[in-house]
């Protein structure tokens, strides 16, 4: 991948006919200058679904009912991970949706990696889920980052040699979802 570097800025009035001129820009002092992150990367060429020694981890979350009130709904889940007996390596992932109605109501996921054996995380892990408030009702043991996505992203798929190891030493993920709710 070649590196390079984004400057955007955006103006009430679009250039006419979409086209960009000298002297057809917006004035930079009045346009509007958002910062947000990206992360630009080719395409991958492989197909990893009709490999025989990759396995398939779907991390699912079911019969989350979406408030009423709330602007925002961030809902935590904690997933335990007992069939890992070695380590293994995440080369792809992705949201999956329930149906092409809820693409609109995902805005992102954040997997994080959970260490050690705490009573807290057991119970975690028994639950259907719980409504949470970010980071603040992240247990402390979940503090490494694996996967993050978010709302107009594609699937991250990584080409080898290139993968991100999941040590067999951690058996919990916890993942972080936030949905909009629009009243």
């Amino acid at each position: 991948n070649d590196t390079m570097r984004i400057l955007y800025m955006y103006n009430e009035n679009d250039p006419p006919h979409g086209f960009v001129k000298l002297g057809k820009l917006p004035d930079p002092a009045s346009s509007f200058r958002p910062y947000r992150p990206m992360l630009l990367t080719q395409r991958s060429h492989i197909s990893y679904r009709h490999m025989d020694h990759v396995r398939i981890l779907e991390l699912r979350n079911e019969d989350v009912e979406m408030p009423r009130a709330d602007d925002t709904l961030i809902w935590c889940k904690m997933f335990k991970l007992d069939d890992l007996k070695h380590k293994h390596h995440l080369i792809r992932y992705e949201p999956i949706y329930d149906s092409p109605s809820s693409v609109h109501y995902l805005q992102h996921i954040t997997l994080r990696e959970c260490h050690g054996m705490h009573q807290e995380l057991e119970m975690m892990a028994r639950e259907q889920g719980r409504q949470c408030m970010g980071a603040r009702d992240i247990p402390l043991a979940c503090n490494a980052i694996v996967a993050s996505w978010s709302h107009g992203s594609n699937m991250a798929e990584f080409e080898p040699p290139v993968t991100l190891p999941l040590p067999h030493s951690s058996k919990q993920q916890i993942a972080e979802m936030g949905a909009p709710i629009f009243g």
